[in-house]
């Protein structure tokens, strides 16, 4: 319960919203590396106070558990909607991809990594903005990969 607590009293403390209030440019704020459950807390956190999830890293750890890491920033101006997805597997994110790609969105932010099944898990952000035409999809990465394009 406590790493609950604490996890959210983070995400308090890393949105910084005095900072935004007084009109300074807003910072990029991080999660600690948290449990899939976790992570859904702190990302519900986020949307509730208009940060937008950017970029989720994922990573398997020595002891083969596997945590994740957020980065928020204030929602754009012209955000019409984003989704923010981690702990694909291939074909989830394969089918999301192109279903999001199909409605108009641009893939921002993928990144993958291998579980101790031997299995590639998948991080990944889109976006659609206001305005936005739709956009022709690039190919698919195999094996991990990080990319941004913000």
């Amino acid at each position: 319960m406590w790493g609950r607590v604490l996890s959210l009293c983070c995400l308090i403390w890393c949105l910084g919203l005095p900072q935004l209030a007084r009109g300074a440019e807003p910072a990029v704020k991080e999660t600690e590396w948290l449990s899939q459950s976790h992570m859904r807390i702190v990302f519900q956190e986020a949307v509730d106070n208009r940060f937008m999830m950017f970029k989720v890293v994922g990573q398997k750890r020595d002891d083969d558990s596997i945590v994740y890491k957020g980065f928020m920033k204030p929602f754009p101006r012209n955000l019409d909607k984003f989704y923010t997805y981690w702990a694909m597997g291939d074909a989830a994110y394969r089918a999301r991809r192109q279903g999001f790609l199909d409605q108009g969105y641009e893939e921002v932010w993928h990144q993958s990594f291998t579980d101790a099944g031997g299995q590639t898990v998948h991080q990944a952000v889109w976006l659609r903005l206001l305005g936005q035409p739709a956009r022709p999809a690039a190919p698919a990465t195999k094996g991990p990969a990080e990319r941004i394009n913000l």
